[in-house]
C-alpha cells in the first residue's frame, strides 16, 4: 500500500526554505534538549499550541531539569499539568524520569529501543524527542503529518485503521531525508498545522502545492477520510461545594488508575444517560443523593443550594455539572477520609484539580 509514494528531495528543499521563513517562534524550539522537546511533545498531544504555552513555561519554571522531575512529587506534577487534561501523562512524566535517574544515570537515552521502553512512550514522542533533539534518523507522524500525506498523495483510505497507519508510517520512514530527520519532522508537522489545515487549507501558499495531487483533483478538504465516531453519551453529574464553616473545602482525590487519576476534585454523583443535553432545570434528587452519600447516609437538614449549570466535553462523552454549595455548622463537620482533605481557598492552587471543578471553584467563591 502507497510503496510508489515518496518526498522528493526537491520537494524537502521548498518544505525547508518554506519553515526558515514561517516557523513560529515557540519555547521549545530554543535549546533543543531531549528534556524540553519532551515535556513540549507531551504537553502538545492533542492540545493547542496557544494553551500549552504557558504550560510549558510554568513547569519548567518549577522543574527545569530532568532531574527535578524526577524528584518532584506527584501531586506537583499534576498541580502543574492542572487543566491540561490527560494526567496520566504527567503521572508517566514522573515515571520515566525516575527511570532515567536510576537506570540510565540520569542522561536521556539515545537508542529508540530503550527510549521506547520508558513510561508514556509510543512510537510517534520517541522519534520527535531522539530526532529534534539528537538527530536521530524516525519519522513522526501524527494527526500533521497524517493529514499532509493524504493530501499530497491523494490517498483515499480510511485512516483510524491500523493497516492504514502502519502504511503512512512507512511512507514517511521512506520519505525521510537521513540526517535532516528533524528539520524533516517539524517541517512538515508545522506545515499541517499552519497551511494545510484541518479545514480550509491555504493551498495558495503551500510550498508543496505544485506537486499535491489532491489540489489537481479538487478533493484536498475532503482528506483524510475518517470514519465517523458514534455519538457521544452525555450524563448528568452533581458536584458538591461543601465548606466546613472555617474556610475549610471537602475535596476527595480520585483513584490511581484511570480518567484523572490521582487528581483532587469536589465530591460528585453522576446520574444516567440524558437523551437530550438541554434541559431546563438541575436535578435536586442527585444533589442529595450525593450529600447523603458524603455523610454516609446521615447528611445535615440542610437543603444544598444550587450554583450553576457548566457543560464539559471530553473525547468519549460530556457531562452536564451541576453545582451545588453547601455550608455546614461546625459541629456537623465530619472528619475526612483517608483520600479526602479540608483544603482552604488560599491553598487551592496548590491542589492538581480538573479545569472543570477549577470553573466550579472560582465561579461560587467570587460569588460569596
Amino acid at each position: 500500500m502507497y510503496d510508489t509514494h515518496c518526498i522528493s528531495r526537491g520537494q524537502w528543499r521548498l518544505l525547508h526554505e518554506w519553515f526558515e521563513r514561517e516557523a513560529r517562534d515557540l519555547p521549545w524550539r530554543t535549546r533543543r534538549t531531549p528534556y524540553r522537546v519532551w515535556i513540549s511533545e507531551a504537553m502538545l498531544q492533542q492540545t493547542r499550541v496557544e494553551t500549552v504555552i504557558p504550560y510549558y513555561k510554568r513547569f519548567l519554571k518549577a522543574l527545569p531539569s530532568l532531574d527535578a522531575l524526577s524528584r518532584a512529587e506527584e501531586d506537583t506534577l499534576l498541580q502543574l499539568w492542572s487543566g491540561l487534561g490527560y494526567y496520566s501523562r504527567a503521572r508517566n512524566l514522573g515515571k520515566a524520569a525516575r527511570v532515567i535517574r536510576e537506570e540510565h544515570g540520569g542522561r536521556f537515552p539515545s537508542d529508540p529501543a530503550v527510549v521506547r521502553r520508558l513510561p508514556g512512550f509510543g512510537p510517534y514522542t520517541t522519534a520527535a524527542v531522539l530526532s529534534l533533539s539528537r538527530g536521530v534518523d524516525l519519522a513522526v507522524l501524527d494527526g500533521n503529518v497524517i493529514r499532509v500525506l493524504c493530501r499530497l498523495f491523494d490517498l483515499d483510505e480510511d485512516v483510524s485503521q491500523g493497516s492504514v497507519q502502519r502504511a503512512l508510517q512507512a511512507l514517511a520512514d521512506r520519505s525521510l531525508w537521513h540526517g535532516r530527520a528533524g528539520l524533516c519532522n517539524e517541517s512538515l508537522m508545522e506545515l499541517g498545522a499552519l497551511v494545510c489545515t484541518p479545514s480550509n487549507p491555504v493551498c495558495e501558499v503551500c510550498p508543496l502545492s505544485a506537486g499535491c495531487l489532491s489540489r489537481k483533483a479538487g478533493r484536498q478538504s475532503e482528506l483524510p477520510r475518517k470514519k465517523k465516531k458514534a455519538p457521544r453519551p452525555f450524563y448528568r453529574q452533581a458536584v458538591l461545594l461543601l465548606l466546613n464553616g472555617q474556610g475549610g473545602i471537602l475535596l476527595r482525590r480520585r483513584p490511581a488508575r484511570g480518567m484523572l487519576g490521582g487528581l483532587w476534585e469536589l465530591p460528585s454523583l453522576r446520574g444516567e444517560a440524558l437523551e437530550r443535553r438541554h434541559l431546563p432545570s438541575p436535578e435536586k434528587d442527585l444533589a442529595l443523593q450525593l450529600l447523603a452519600s458524603v455523610f454516609s447516609g446521615s447528611p445535615p437538614k440542610k437543603d444544598p443550594e444550587f450554583i450553576g449549570t457548566l457543560k464539559h466535553e471530553y473525547s468519549h462523552f460530556g457531562l452536564r455539572l451541576e453545582s451545588w454549595k453547601l455550608e455546614i455548622a461546625r459541629s456537623v463537620v465530619r472528619e475526612s477520609g483517608p483520600n479526602e482533605r479540608w483544603v482552604q481557598q488560599e491553598e487551592l492552587d496548590e491542589v492538581g484539580m480538573s479545569a472543570s471543578d477549577r470553573k466550579i471553584l472560582a465561579d461560587a467563591l467570587q460569588a460569596r
